[in-house]
């Protein structure tokens, strides 16, 4: 047990610090800007929750004394919630407590711990309590016991149904809507028969019988190449939530990303286009650059056109179960190598440190293949999906090992 030689008031230790003290404190990435007072938002501290890696998924009250704050990702997020306290805890551990209440030791650890932030004082680790393991293997143990069913064995009817759901996809202009149109022009890989034929991805018109009718749709496979879920992307969201800042963020802020259901599908479980692991095309390309890893699918897509071996997050953080499988796949398949390649912004910049961390932790040569600042700032602002050719062969040049 640990021992409790004092009482802690919590209540003014959370009054005296602030979200970014006790983010710095567990290495938790909040968003460029973060604000100092009022209502902010920032990512789910729950690496479980698909809005771990969505920047306005809690909504947080930094005025408030004790620092309310919510997860508001509804069917596809966790609900977390509570004050200062359990947001610390939920950094350090990317999860909720047991039971959603921080109690006994995990609360005397926590308050501990703020207190010596507070106090300027260093911070020991403290043992795990007798007879429980650390909450990281528990996480571990959990995703172990809930991995990702193929839809084709489903024991869900409706999921079983879907395993083909990709021949009701179109990818030629005549067939695509203006906003699936202009949203496949400004990423013309999408345009390439061939290449949205082996990825499985296109537009689902507004005529079928579908959830992500009007989204285009992209395959998540396993590492056998059976689809686990069906990813609808709203080809209108850029005019959407240009329109709700418009109007001052009032009303629901509209969702760029549809996912299944975590009961059905958990997206931090799996690294997307994993299936191309074993294919002899991009044999050199791991040989020469090891494994990329990118944010986005239609930036892993791209690089798929150019011949480039590249795995995605389906955002722009790494889990845990992740982060195994990075590692995983670059010493079997990179030569124990890989490309960061997030997108060329701010918060492309602070995910690739986070990457970077844990990839050197774990003994794997990670690099940074650019970012908002390298090479002169050419590629500030850039995703992988706007890549030219002649671009990647510069780039290329520099992901070589020396």
């Amino acid at each position: 047990m640990v021992e409790k030689q004092r009482l802690i008031d919590i209540d003014d230790v959370q009054r005296r610090l602030s979200v970014e003290q006790v983010a710095g404190l567990y290495g938790f990435a909040l968003p460029a800007d973060f604000g100092s007072s009022g209502e902010q938002r920032m990512p789910c501290p729950c690496k479980e929750c698909s809005g771990s890696g969505d920047d306005k998924s809690v909504s947080i009250n930094v005025s408030d004394d004790v620092k309310r704050w919510k997860c508001h990702r509804e069917g596809y997020g966790c609900g977390a919630q509570g004050r200062l306290v359990m947001l610390a805890y939920c950094m350090k551990h990317g999860m909720m407590p047991p039971g959603g209440k921080l109690t006994g030791d995990a609360f005397w650890e926590t308050a501990r711990e703020l207190e010596a932030l507070v106090e300027g004082k260093p911070i020991q680790d403290s043992p795990a309590p007798p007879g429980r393991d650390n909450v990281r293997d528990n996480v571990r143990s959990v995703v172990e016991k809930q991995a990702n069913v193929p839809l084709a064995e489903s024991d869900n009817e409706n999921a079983r149904s879907l395993v083909s759901l990709d021949e009701k996809l179109v990818t030629t202009l005549d067939d695509l809507s203006p906003a699936a149109s202009a949203y496949a022009r400004r990423r013309p890989s999408l345009l390439s028969e061939q290449v949205t034929g082996e990825v499985r991805t296109g537009f689902m018109p507004g005529r079928e019988k579908s959830s992500l009718r009007n989204n285009w749709v992209y395959g998540v496979m396993n590492r056998d190449g059976q689809p686990l879920a069906w990813v609808g992307r709203n080809v209108k969201y850029e005019d959407d939530h240009q329109e709700w800042i418009t109007k001052g963020r009032h009303g629901r802020e509209p969702n760029k990303y549809r996912f299944p259901n975590e009961k059905l599908f958990r997206r931090s479980l799996e690294l997307y286009g994993q299936e191309w692991l074993d294919d002899p095309r991009f044999e050199k390309s791991l040989q020469e650059h090891g494994l990329l890893l990118v944010e986005g699918f239609s930036d892993r897509i791209r690089l798929h056109e150019l011949g480039v071996m590249s795995v995605a997050m389906m955002s722009n953080k790494l889990t845990d179960p992740q982060t195994e499988l990075l590692i995983g796949y670059a010493r079997e398949k990179g030569g124990n190598r890989v490309g960061i390649m997030h997108d060329a912004d701010a918060k492309g910049d602070e995910g690739a440190k986070e990457t970077l961390w844990r990839l050197h932790q774990a003994d794997v040569e990670g690099y940074l293949v650019w970012s908002g600042k390298k090479f002169g700032g050419q590629y500030a602002d850039r995703q992988p999906d706007s890549l030219t050719n002649e671009e990647w062969e510069e780039l290329a040049i520099h992901c070589s090992p020396r």
